[in-house]
């Protein structure tokens, strides 16, 4: 999880000095790879935090 909102974090800064076009196109794409990191990373944990019979599931 770490990992993940550090790629966050570096890709807001990475737009944050550096306003450009072509730095938003990439920091977008580090941040949907940390956010798509994020989603793999806490669905177990929501899982098992709520209980698996309060946990939608499609099978």
């Amino acid at each position: 999880m770490l990992i993940a909102f550090t790629l966050n974090f570096l890709g807001a800064l990475l737009f944050a000095f550096n306003p450009q076009y072509g730095m938003a196109l990439a920091s977008l794409f580090i941040i949907g790879i940390g956010m798509a990191m994020l989603q793999v990373i806490i669905n177990p944990l929501m899982r098992v935090a709520g209980g698996e019979e309060h946990f939608a599931f499609s099978r």
